[in-house]
């Protein structure tokens, strides 16, 4: 509405101006305003509706396309904020892959961690029983090298005693 205000005080602005220039005109050249003034006067006032009329239609053209100008705006900030959400969920889910990545690969080395360490903790059971094996290995061959020494110490039944003279049959 302001507009339209806007155009018809523009419209009287240029009527004045117009009516001036002509009064002026007819002063300066030494003749009075005649019966052809009131003509001009008419023909005036309907450029002044003529350019009324256009200056309205240029300002209605002004708003549609201002309308236009806003429509667009606001599609394109709709389009704008839709990329955007979708660039940031694009970004979560990114996110989110690498954070399931990460704790795969932490799941992995714990498992790789606790295998070796089961290998080891077999490894020294292995030992360890190897260790046991060998010395009750040791401890068997001892007591039969024991049992043997103590076998051979012992006379046989017949036989001479260690420390025990040997008697010939002859008697002296």
């Amino acid at each position: 509405m302001k507009i339209h205000y806007a155009s018809l005080m523009a419209a009287t602005v240029l009527m004045v101006l117009l009516s001036g220039s002509e009064n002026s005109s007819a002063v300066e050249s030494g003749t009075t305003v005649s019966k052809a003034a009131p003509d001009r006067a008419a023909t005036a006032s309907g450029e002044l509706e003529a350019v009324a009329k256009r200056m309205h239609e240029t300002s209605m053209q002004m708003q549609a396309d201002l309308r236009k100008a806003r429509a667009r705006l606001v599609l394109q900030q709709e389009a704008e904020r839709k990329k955007e959400a979708e660039q940031a969920q694009q970004q979560a889910a990114r996110d989110a892959a690498q954070l399931a990545a990460i704790k795969n690969a932490k799941e992995r080395q714990a498992a790789e961690a606790a295998q070796a360490q089961a290998r080891q903790v077999a490894a020294e059971r292995a030992a360890k029983a190897e260790r046991e094996r060998q010395a009750a290995l040791e401890a068997q061959r001892a007591l039969e090298l024991k049992v043997a020494k103590e076998k051979a110490a012992k006379p046989a039944k017949g036989g001479v005693q260690q420390g025990e003279e040997v008697k010939l049959g002859v008697d002296l």
